[in-house]
């Protein structure tokens, strides 16, 4: 059976179809124009950075969010243009170039929240702005014919990263966890103008409270992650000072 947030989701989008004569253009996935793969990692290795046309080193399969730590998530999908090129020269002038129109600008990004048993803690207004309608988010990036690209998206964002560190919190148990869902479409444009949508990726987030906090000796901290609480341990000596519940923090001194 289907959790009640895809019902919710589907309901939306049946809604949305029904006044498409009304909108100026319609959320309609076309992957074979602009495809995301998956989710890229990005490292202190990459300077905590992007750059235009980079490829992945490393992509993650899942995520992982401390809520002790951290009250936001940070999402760098990975997309392609899947349009070919089409400028062409015809002999030998160049007055014969014609305009290449496969050129896709990546102009915003729509995610939505599937959270599991935590969407029964969240307000009617919240729930339907996240898991329902979903938000949308500005962007930006551009990507030549048949190249790779990425774009960083705060899926989640404070208001629900609070929630989320309030709930565990309550609890302070590290082997509790909640498995949520995030949804992600991208948006974009071509040099004519036409709005293009990607397909819909999900990517699946494990929210954990004081399970990313590395237990060691050291006390000086070597590597800085690039968003401590997201995905990868970091030093415990870093926890009390940039933690949302530091009372939690182990301390070894």
């Amino acid at each position: 059976m289907k959790n009640k947030a895809f019902i919710a989701r589907v309901a939306a989008m049946a809604v949305l179809i029904g006044s498409v004569s009304t909108l100026v253009t319609c959320e309609v996935e076309n992957p074979r124009a602009l495809f995301v793969y998956d989710v890229m990692a990005v490292t202190p290795r990459q300077d905590c950075i992007i750059q235009p046309g980079q490829r992945a080193q490393a992509v993650l399969s899942l995520g992982v969010m401390d809520v002790m730590v951290t009250n936001s998530y940070m999402m760098y999908p990975r997309f392609k243009n899947m349009m070919l090129k089409s400028l062409t020269l015809i002999g030998e002038s160049t007055t014969s170039l014609q305009t290449e129109v496969n050129y896709i600008s990546i102009v915003g990004a729509k995610t939505w929240l599937d959270l599991g048993e935590a969407n029964a803690d969240l307000p009617a207004d919240l729930y339907q702005k996240w898991v329902v309608d979903g938000v949308q988010h500005t962007v930006s990036a551009g990507v030549e014919p048949e190249q790779e690209g990425a774009v960083g998206i705060e899926v989640i964002k404070a208001e629900i990263g609070n929630l989320l560190g309030a709930k565990l919190n309550a609890v302070k148990d590290q082997k509790m966890g909640l498995d949520i869902n995030v949804y992600v479409m991208l948006q974009a444009q071509n040099q004519a103008g036409e709005v293009i949508y990607s397909n819909e990726l999900p990517f699946p987030i494990k929210v954990c409270y004081n399970c990313l906090v590395s237990v060691s000796s050291a006390k000086e901290v070597n590597d800085m992650p690039c968003f401590p609480g997201q995905d990868y341990p970091f030093p415990w000596v870093m926890c009390a000072g940039i933690a949302n519940y530091p009372e939690d923090c182990p301390n070894f001194w």
